[in-house]
């Protein structure tokens, strides 16, 4: 399971909610491994697009240009641009 908060913090569950875990800062880690300078301000997730035939996948829209993803419910994490707004793609 994973929820977006109201601030843009993504929690996930691996034991159907019973305990949750903070997932923010491997998303941050990640985008900033993405950028020529590891300063840069990541922001927040602004939103969680579910993929309506594979529910593994998710797409996490970022308030800063920055977006991650993941096929395997939130298992693995990866950067999915280079800090380029999602209409570019």
């Amino acid at each position: 399971m994973i929820v977006l908060d109201t601030e843009g913090i993504i929690y996930k569950s691996s034991d159907k909610g019973k305990t949750w875990n903070n997932i923010h800062d491997e998303l941050i880690k990640k985008a900033k491994l993405e950028t020529d300078n590891g300063n840069d301000e990541t922001g927040v997730v602004k939103k969680l697009i579910l993929n309506p035939i594979d529910k593994k996948v998710i797409v996490f829209t970022g308030t800063h240009g920055f977006n991650w993803y993941t096929e395997d419910c939130g298992d693995n994490i990866k950067a999915l641009n280079h800090g380029r707004p999602m209409e570019e793609f």
